[in-house]
């Protein structure tokens, strides 16, 4: 009988761990790989002419050994990076569980591409639209598979056109094993993303539609209202150092900014809206620097590199 080896799987992201018993067989490094083939692309654009901000964009195919060129490249990069744009069919979905947990733990944003509901579509199907930055292959203007696990790992996470399915394995690899190893490494797998989904508090429900969902085929679904912008305890914090308005202020202001540029408002509305727009500029200018704020100090204990020194002209 094969020796076991317990293994203990621990997620940086929240803390969460998860011990179980497997073979030592099925504790393979090409366990859930999706195939060989040439790493990501990842490169850096201005995020505008009036601001210091880059943004990273992650292209093709994610492979082992991105995770190190992403973490050397956006530790000369430091925190001017604010949000990563993800345009990829997926890959190693380790590789891409340690790209997200390092993004988390940057406080970086994640984008995929953006859905687009054509006018005389004959169906609610809607088609990725990927621009600013944009992929420099038109192909990989979609994020499936591996790729949504980087996404959900995001500090702050846009709304998405994504994709999921099971865990995909290396084919030669997994045709090789008994019907006993293929379903514990298939647990293996499954554990060590349930770890990593638990402490990104992913919704049950999309967890369900990823197992049901072969790895031959995509389930392609708009990312809901849940799983889109901040983390809750990132947005709970700066929501306690900034006097943010609730959804229902803000949706008052921009009816009533509407009903100014209508000129339709009283002098009663005209007087709350300005009230509502100088608390929404406010709560916006520190909404913007707690973000950066949070990503310097994210940064720095990351990498161990004072970059709020950096920042200010220091050596």
């Amino acid at each position: 009988m094969r020796s076991t080896k317990l293994v203990s799987l621990r997620c940086a992201l929240g803390g969460d761990r998860m011990t179980y018993n497997i073979t030592s067989a099925v504790l393979l490094t090409v366990l859930f790989h999706a195939g060989q083939g040439s790493a990501a692309n990842i490169w850096f654009e201005s995020a505008s002419e009036t601001t210091p901000l880059t943004h990273l964009v992650i292209e093709g195919q994610i492979r082992p050994g991105d995770f190190e060129a992403l973490s050397e490249a956006l530790r000369d990069r430091g925190p001017s990076v604010q949000a990563g744009y993800l345009y990829s069919p997926g890959g190693d979905a380790r590789e891409a569980m340690k790209i997200g947990t390092l993004l988390r733990s940057l406080q970086i944003e994640t984008r995929g591409p953006r859905p687009y509901f054509p006018i005389h579509a004959k169906d609610d199907i809607p088609l990725p639209q990927c621009s600013s930055p944009a992929p420099k292959v038109e192909a990989n203007c979609l994020c499936y598979s591996a790729c949504f696990l980087v996404w959900a790992a995001g500090a702050n996470r846009a709304e998405s056109l994504v994709g999921v399915h099971r865990p995909a394995f290396d084919q030669s690899f997994f045709a090789s094993l008994s019907a006993t190893d293929a379903e514990k490494a298939y647990e293996v797998a499954l554990g060590e993303m349930d770890v990593y989904l638990d402490a990104l508090r992913i919704p049950q429900e999309i967890r369900e539609r990823m197992q049901s969902t072969p790895s031959r085929e995509i389930h392609k679904f708009v990312t809901p209202q849940s799983m889109n912008g901040f983390a809750p305890a990132y947005d709970e914090l700066i929501s306690a150092r900034c006097n943010l308005l609730t959804k229902q202020q803000e949706g008052r202001y921009w009816v009533l900014n509407r009903k100014i540029r209508q000129r339709r408002a009283t002098y009663d509305e005209i007087l709350e809206e300005d009230e509502l727009a100088k608390r929404y500029k406010e709560a916006m200018v520190c909404h913007s620097y707690q973000s950066l704020s949070m990503r310097v100090d994210a940064f720095s204990r990351h990498y161990k590199i004072d970059y709020a020194r950096r920042i200010k002209g220091g050596s």
